[in-house]
């Protein structure tokens, strides 16, 4: 293993994902384009599905840092747990729209549309991502709903959810969806491309993982981003603590049973992927 003085500190794979770290799959940039699409066609509603540890919120950061490099107004909220107003406060101010701190929910709501038309005006488009929309409070969900008809030009709403749980969203909501984009597992090359590309940025060799190694990360994580950069993160560690100069697949198999215990407690909606693990 390539190794500098910090390595045993410096994994390839802690901030895997993050900002200047992200790794697109073939999947992610689908899923870019197709909400670029979205917004550059001025429709109104899209709905970005995965399941858990696919980079639905990834993917969602990185098209609103493109949108705001480009001059675009774009915000976005994580919805879980957020009652009514606390939805249209974090909005406001997302959009830049001055929230007071005692403002109501009308105060808010005019603030909010108010924005939007002066965004219209300009001819912006304005892009207003919502993850863990499947997680809303009804009563935000309704919000969501208003929205969407009372701005049904000069706004684009991008939804994450997980593709179970899509019924949470209502009807009425579910309707007025214009585009469906939805993340798949990564293939073997996928995780091939992400562990050459963090090894490569880290200065290590990135050819350290070998075939069988990849083949059995894959089979473990079953593809999912988040549990691939877990497990690879294990069994970097595990490698440079060993001095190892090759990660084959007994090291990644050794990494998962000695030093994972978050991945023995993966949720159940993984169990398939781990079976017989």
């Amino acid at each position: 293993m390539r190794r500098t003085p910090d390595s045993l500190c410096l994994s390839p794979f802690r901030n895997a994902g993050e900002g200047p770290f992200f790794f697109a799959a073939a999947t992610h940039r689908e899923a870019l384009a197709r909400l670029q699409f979205l917004v550059r066609q001025g429709r109104s509603l899209g709905i970005l599905t995965g399941v858990d540890g696919t980079g639905k919120t990834l993917v969602l950061a990185k098209f609103l840092d493109e949108a705001r490099r480009s001059g675009q107004p774009a915000c976005r909220l994580n919805l879980l747990g957020l009652e009514p107003r606390d939805f249209l406060w974090e909005l406001a101010a997302g959009l830049r729209a001055s929230p007071g701190t005692g403002d109501g929910v009308f105060a808010l709501w005019r603030r909010i549309s108010d924005r939007l038309c002066e965004n219209r005006l300009l001819n912006l488009n304005t892009a207003i991502l919502l993850d863990d929309a499947d997680e809303a409070a009804h009563e935000v969900v309704i919000f969501v709903l208003r929205l969407l008809k009372s701005h049904p030009v000069g706004m684009t709403l991008a939804l994450a959810a997980d593709p179970a749980r899509l019924t949470r969203l209502g009807g009425d909501l579910l309707q007025l969806s214009q585009l469906r984009i939805h993340l798949e597992p990564w293939e073997a090359d996928d995780v091939r491309q992400y562990l050459r590309t963090s090894l490569t940025r880290a200065g290590a060799d990135p050819d350290l993982f070998d075939d069988d190694a990849v083949a059995r990360i894959l089979e473990l994580s079953g593809g999912l981003p988040r549990w691939v950069a877990h497990l690879a993160e294990l069994t970097w560690l595990a490698a440079a603590g060993r001095g190892a100069d090759r990660i084959d697949a007994e090291t990644v198999g050794s990494a998962y049973q000695e030093l994972s215990a978050s991945y023995h407690a993966a949720p159940a909606a993984y169990a398939p992927a781990f079976a017989g693990n």
